[in-house]
This record gives structure tokens, C-alpha cells and sequence, in this order.
């Protein structure tokens, strides 16, 4: 019998503080979510400043290195370096039947 009473008194609790109880969980979801927009702002904030500090580097490393790095091909280098025009080498290689 203690049991029973102990449920019904317990279901009688419950009864009593349902509003308060839905309501302290409206006001946890509410404060979840909360906390999840500003910390998603701060995110956002934080890779718009690496964003801008990357273009700022690119551009100061461009200015530096002359217009582009060592290792971009240009149109003048590309034709300097084929030079005169390619000829065929011929191997001494025989090639036998076999």
C-alpha cells in the first residue's frame, strides 16, 4: 500500500506543477538556442576576419614576390624557354623482330 500512495501522491506532484515543469523546459530550449545563434555569430565573425587576413597576405606576398610567385608560367617565359625549334632525336636502337 505504501507503494500505491507514494505513486499517487507523486502523479497528485506532477499534476500540480505541469505548467511549471513545461515551462522550465520552454525556457531551456529557449536558452539553448540562444546560446547556439550567438555562439554560430562569433564563428561567423571569426572566419569573416581570417577571410579578410588571408586576401590581406595574399595580396602583401603578391606585391612582394613581383606580380605572382616564381613558379607561375607567363606567356614571355613560356616562350623563352622553348628556345629554338625542337628537333627529332634519333636513337642508335635497332629494333630486331623477335
Amino acid at each position: 500500500m505504501e507503494n500505491q500512495e507514494a505513486a499517487a501522491l507523486l502523479m497528485q506532484d506532477v499534476e500540480t506543477n505541469l505548467a511549471a515543469l513545461q515551462l522550465a523546459g520552454v525556457a531551456a530550449t529557449l536558452a539553448l538556442a540562444l546560446i547556439g545563434v550567438v555562439l554560430s555569430m562569433r564563428a561567423y565573425a571569426v572566419l569573416a576576419e581570417a577571410r579578410s587576413l588571408y586576401w590581406q597576405a595574399s595580396k602583401l606576398f603578391t606585391d612582394v614576390s613581383g606580380g605572382g610567385g616564381s613558379r607561375v608560367a607567363r606567356a614571355a617565359s613560356l616562350n623563352a624557354s622553348r628556345g629554338h625549334v625542337r628537333r627529332k632525336i634519333r636513337s642508335n636502337r635497332i629494333r630486331g623482330v623477335m
